[in-house]
């Protein structure tokens, strides 16, 4: 799947189900951004490396 629509449905996911966000690392630069956090989840933490590259003022 491609598009803003499938990430919107999985971001609303996780949003619902997440308890607690633990910010470790994150690193930005002109073109994109990355991030490492725990998710505290209703069965545990979840340790997350997200990975974004920008252009034209959109998440690509």
């Amino acid at each position: 799947m491609t598009g803003g629509a499938p990430f919107t449905q999985g971001v609303r996911g996780f949003v619902a189900n997440v308890r607690k966000v633990e910010l470790i690392q994150e690193v930005h630069d002109p073109n994109g951004t990355a991030t490492l956090y725990d998710a505290h989840m209703p069965k545990g933490a979840v340790r997350i490396a997200e990975f974004f590259r920008f252009a034209d003022g959109k998440i690509q």
